[in-house]
């Protein structure tokens, strides 16, 4: 089971509030202070596996190989 991440974002604008939906943003709280509205957000933050990039995927595959490769010649 992996643990759930998540990241945080405090908006002004409630027009942007479609548009982050659309991100995965999740409206859950809205308090105003000092008269101006705050939207709290959140959605989750990337898995292991996301961060991992492309390039990284390709490294390790390389690096796989080559030690494959020392371990015929041995």
């Amino acid at each position: 089971m992996s643990l759930v991440t998540w990241e945080y974002r405090i908006e002004y604008n409630a027009a942007a509030l479609n548009e982050l939906g659309q991100s995965g943003w999740e409206l859950v709280a809205v308090t105003v202070v000092d008269g101006i509205e705050q939207m709290y957000l959140k959605r989750p933050g990337p898995t292991f596996r996301e961060l991992i990039t492309l390039d990284q995927r390709e490294e390790v595959a390389r690096m796989a190989e080559a030690r494959g490769r020392e371990g015929e010649d041995s």
